[in-house]
């Protein structure tokens, strides 16, 4: 930070007595002539001593019992917790820290939008990344924000675990969408330094799991040859990746899929490439095929799944229709396959935007069927059409004179800037989770 913002952020939070007693105190111009940044960096230590030792004074005494926090975890909050106040020009009195996790009691309220509330300044969100913060962790920094009187709010975003990286993903765009401060704001503020949480939802800790909301296919439409795979353009390759471990994996996928053919087959990604070939495999092909390797996959093991399945994959040539026929999930009851609808993603001014007709309404109906086409060229929405209608109907059906089509394909977008696909399916896959999908579908 340079010296004009941190005389800035001195003169917009500190009382006058203090930036006199510390030659702060007047126009600011003049006073950038005459202190450097040195002076003001020390000016703004001591304000951080002075206030953190006039908070101690005032925070509520701790427990007795010190297993449940930690006194250098908290010292390291507080200080990071300044040192944010200092490089964002934020005082601490306009910051709120949220806390994520799936167990969490409250969801986030950033659906909700028929209620009032006070949007917060910066938020700071606080989740476990690779384990789940402990509770000694988790105590020591609802502790710290007590101490600092920075207000501390937990929420969860959906039951279902997810990467830690595509939580960000979704919290970046609930922040994009102009709608975070506001949902935050609706949260209860955690009194007495407890979070309240719910029963596990994770296999083997509940007597009842199901994680997925609904089914999801992927239909990504490769600009290059399957031999790409076999190269090293890791620019080019990236978004297919990315959209891979977005689509397929989530948070202790392999534990939990064991015996669970069902959550095995609700997830599916397909690969149309430029030459013809076609590859294709679901959550559970992905998981045998990557038997023996812990944890979230890097690149190179997505890149190895995907050149196992080209090598094995003797599909190619297909018709649109075809493809996205073969991807629509078997067995499914009538009532839910009249609600199954093909997504078409662009970012055209024509799309429907699925993420705001999310944001609308109250309440959650329940999950949806879906199908994700990414990176399709436009003119095949009838040969799309009339694949599903097929599937609808099923083998062999012929079309009543008298039915009346039903509409499966439509043109979509999630916000208004393009996204890549991977965010998008991420965004997707957390609407699903709540229970907002099914409204959003046209």
């Amino acid at each position: 930070m340079d010296k004009r913002a941190l005389l800035t952020h001195l003169q917009s939070t500190c009382p006058p007595t203090f930036l006199k007693e510390h030659h702060l105190l007047g126009p600011p111009k003049l006073i950038l002539k005459k202190r450097n940044r040195d002076h003001m960096s020390a000016a703004a230590s001591a304000w951080s001593a002075e206030l953190s030792s006039k908070r101690s004074r005032d925070c509520p005494p701790r427990p007795s019992d010190a297993s449940t926090y930690d006194s250098r975890l908290i010292a390291a909050y507080k200080l990071l917790l300044h040192r944010h106040s200092l490089s964002s020009s934020t005082p601490l009195s306009e910051t709120s820290v949220l806390l994520l996790h799936e167990d969490f009691a409250s969801p986030l309220p950033i659906y909700n939008t028929s209620s009032s509330s006070a949007p917060v300044g910066h938020v700071i969100v606080v989740l476990g990344g690779v384990r789940d913060q402990s509770p000694v962790e988790i105590k020591s920094l609802l502790l710290a924000c007590a101490d600092l009187g920075v207000a501390c709010r937990g929420c969860n975003l959906g039951r279902v675990p997810e990467f830690t990286s595509k939580i960000a993903g979704v919290m970046s765009f609930h922040e994009q969408s102009g709608r975070l401060s506001n949902a935050v704001g609706r949260l209860d503020v955690i009194e007495n330094a407890t979070l309240e949480k719910l029963p596990p939802t994770r296999a083997g800790e509940a007597e009842e799991y199901n994680p997925d909301c609904g089914t999801m296919a992927t239909v990504y439409f490769a600009p290059y040859p399957a031999a790409a795979l076999e190269g090293d353009d890791r620019d080019l390759l990236y978004p297919l990746i990315n959209l891979s471990v977005c689509a397929i994996w989530r948070s202790h996928i392999a534990h939990d899929l064991k015996g669970d053919m069902a959550a095995a087959k609700a997830a599916s990604l397909t690969v149309v490439f430029e030459c013809g070939r076609v590859i294709s495999g679901n959550r559970g092909d992905f998981m045998k095929a990557m038997e023996g390797v812990g944890g979230a996959p890097t690149e190179a093991h997505v890149l190895g799944c995907l050149k196992k399945f080209a090598e094995a994959s003797e599909r190619s040539g297909e018709r649109v229709g075809e493809v996205v026929k073969q991807t629509l999930p078997s067995g499914l009851e009538k009532s839910r396959r009249k609600k199954l609808r093909v997504l078409d993603v662009k970012a055209d001014e024509d799309s429907l935007d699925i993420s705001a007709k999310a944001y609308e309404g109250d309440g959650a109906v329940g999950s949806a069927d879906v199908v994700v086409l990414y990176g399709l060229k436009a003119g095949h929405g009838e040969e799309i059409d009339e694949a599903a209608q097929e599937w609808y109907r099923g083998d062999g059906k012929k079309k009543k004179k008298t039915s009346k089509e039903r509409r499966f394909y439509h043109k979509v977008k999630v916000g208004d800037e393009e996204l890549f696909p991977g965010r998008v399916t991420t965004v997707l896959q957390q609407i699903d989770n709540v229970g907002r999908l099914a409204q959003a579908l046209p």
